[in-house]
């Protein structure tokens, strides 16, 4: 084999290496925006569905309107009357929130639209048991709910690797050479 030959040889193998490399690059890329993309998108929809969830809790809350009046009120008769009038809105509370579910069923685990659903439909039964002039149960049930929604936010840190996120930004903040 003369010279020319093997650098052409020589050429050839390394455009080849360079096409390879440069194609599984691009392959990698391309599935790298798509899974940032997704997890934009499911970042997004968890944003909103805790604000709802989180709204959905500061409304039903035992504080909060129409709920703080039970404190005021002195007959079964009396809290009946105002439960009639005042909280059958309520119930859009839960019905708004599983809605909101529907939205994002196709991209969350099993797992987290589950939750959701039980914490919906916790929603409209608390407004439900709330029919009862019982403050006790009232308060037991706004703990509850709490309860709900602090396993759904452990749910969705789980999801979304958080701790894993934080060690990988920790670790880039403190050691900028990385």
């Amino acid at each position: 084999m003369s010279t020319i030959e093997i650098f052409t040889l020589c050429n050839t193998i390394l455009t080849t290496v360079t096409l390879t490399v440069t194609y599984f690059n691009y392959h990698h890329l391309r599935k790298k925006d798509f899974q940032d993309k997704l997890f934009q998108i499911k970042l997004d929809a968890y944003r909103d569905l805790n604000a709802k969830c989180y709204d959905a809790y500061l409304t039903l809350n035992i504080n909060s309107e129409p709920f703080n009046e039970i404190y005021n009120i002195e007959t079964k008769e009396e809290w009946d009357k105002y439960f009639e009038k005042e909280f059958m809105g309520l119930y859009k509370v839960g019905f708004g929130l599983q809605e909101s579910i529907y939205g994002y069923a196709y991209l969350l685990p099993t797992a987290v639209i589950e939750k959701y659903y039980d914490f919906s439909n916790f929603c409209l039964g608390f407004v439900t048991m709330s029919a009862h002039f019982d403050t006790g149960l009232i308060v037991d049930n706004t703990d509850r709910m709490w309860g709900y929604y602090a396993e759904l936010l452990n749910l969705i840190r789980h999801d979304l690797k958080i701790e894993v996120i934080d060690k990988g930004l920790l670790k880039r903040v403190t050691n900028p050479l990385l």
